[in-house]
């Protein structure tokens, strides 16, 4: 009766790795429009235009500390109307150099915290993305600033170069963008064809400029008609506007649940991703294996009662920008016909594991009988025996996984041996 009692309940929690095809990064194409520098009211000027092609741009901004009242308040139209706020030093250092003759503390405390600290407190603004001035940057920098900001941007000089194309939402944090003011020598024509080749490739073309004007007199300038321009053509491509905050995604974490599936006696799983902070794609191989019902951060599986072996369940957050890379996939057995999920028992303590077929097994503590299986993966019965012990002395033939199972008074101890 124990025996029949134990391949009714028993669960096999380890299972031989399938391979596994993941799936493939969702990006949906757009541009990411950015300013640099402190020209703040030229900047006021462009609400109408991007009103009128429902667009949105990244503002960095230096020297925030002496903007006036009237550049403050141009500060909030801007940010009220979608755009994004952005620190580009408090003092437009070039990092690099700083930093050779000093210390990256030093610049934090010098260029970053203040910046950060000023659009807090004044614009009740916190900035989540750093540009470098003049484009001057290293690893060094990036790994400190990516402390304080969710993504950093560079400076790219070829409409040619693949920095400026964003492919990937879960990118290390660090994208780069191709500037278009006049000066930077690309002509109108080949900024849309680059734009062409954003929407027919399907990536994030990432520009700068600096300030917009009527007619240029000088460098770092393109006119208020070029901007029109690009912006009706981005429009006309059907091209999304993001800003610099929105086109990066983490990758989650393996999603958590059930990792043992009995279909019969569990139709029905639950499956978590690791925050409510983003909105998840939930991708579950093959599809035979039932529903895969999402809400947010929560998944349901409505499992297909004939089906049986193992799959695969990932999870990757999402945004209007795409679907960034999908977690390592959990990995689940449905439908063992044996019996209980995972969460449902004790370890037992099994020493030494791996082995080579030798090993002890620390039994639950008192004087009283223990009865003890250990089936394969298959779930045949390998080894049982009956002891008043509190270890047990076990000599298996054979290499593969196994599980050891005691079933006392309705609690049950589990132990995964291998054996080499």
């Amino acid at each position: 009766m124990f025996k029949g009692k134990l391949q009714k309940l028993i669960i096999i929690c380890l299972f031989q790795i399938v391979s596994y095809q993941g799936f493939s990064q969702q990006i949906n194409p757009g541009v990411v429009l950015t300013f640099d520098d402190y020209a703040v009211a030229n900047w006021h000027k462009l609400l109408p235009i991007f009103e009128k092609y429902n667009a949105k741009a990244t503002f960095y901004i230096c020297y925030p500390h002496l903007l006036d009242s009237e550049k403050q308040q141009m500060i909030r139209d801007l940010h009220a109307a979608s755009n994004e706020i952005a620190c580009h030093g408090f003092h437009h250092l070039n990092s690099v150099n700083f930093i050779d003759t000093s210390s990256i503390e030093n610049f934090l405390n010098r260029e970053i915290l203040p910046s950060i600290n000023w659009f807090d407190t004044v614009l009740d603004i916190q900035v989540q993305s750093f540009s470098y001035p003049y484009g001057a940057r290293n690893l060094k920098l990036d790994t400190a600033l990516l402390k304080y900001f969710k993504v950093l941007r560079g400076t790219d000089y070829s409409m040619n170069s693949q920095l400026n194309r964003i492919k990937s939402l879960s990118h290390t944090g660090l994208i780069f963008g191709v500037g278009i003011d006049d000066g930077y020598g690309h002509s109108l024509d080949q900024i849309k064809e680059q734009l062409d080749k954003c929407k027919r490739d399907s990536f994030i073309q990432v520009f700068y400029s600096h300030t917009p004007v009527d007619i240029v007199t000088t460098d770092y300038q393109i006119t208020y008609a070029n901007l029109d321009s690009i912006l009706s053509y981005i429009s006309q491509l059907g091209l999304s506007f993001y800003t610099s905050s929105e086109v990066w995604l983490p990758v989650p974490k393996t999603p958590s649940g059930d990792t043992i599936v009995i279909t019969d006696e569990k139709p029905v799983s639950a499956f978590f991703a690791d925050s409510s902070e983003y909105v998840y794609e939930w991708k579950l191989l093959p599809i035979d294996a039932g529903k895969l019902i999402a809400n947010e951060n929560e998944a349901t599986m409505e499992w297909n009662s004939e089906f049986k072996g193992e799959a695969a369940l990932q999870v990757a957050a999402s945004n209007r920008c795409g679907t960034g890379s999908f977690s390592t996939p959990l990995k689940i057995q449905v439908n063992t016909g044996i019996g209980i999920s995972e969460g449902d028992h004790e370890i037992l303590n099994t020493y030494p594991n791996p082995s080579f077929g030798e090993f002890n097994i620390d039994l639950p503590k008192g004087h009283f009988d223990k009865q003890i299986a250990i089936y394969s993966l298959a779930g045949e019965l390998v080894f049982e025996d009956k002891t008043k012990l509190n270890s047990l002395y076990v000599k298996l033939n054979g290499k593969g996984m196994f599980i050891a199972k005691i079933i006392l008074d309705n609690r049950i101890y589990v132990s995964k041996i291998t054996i080499e």
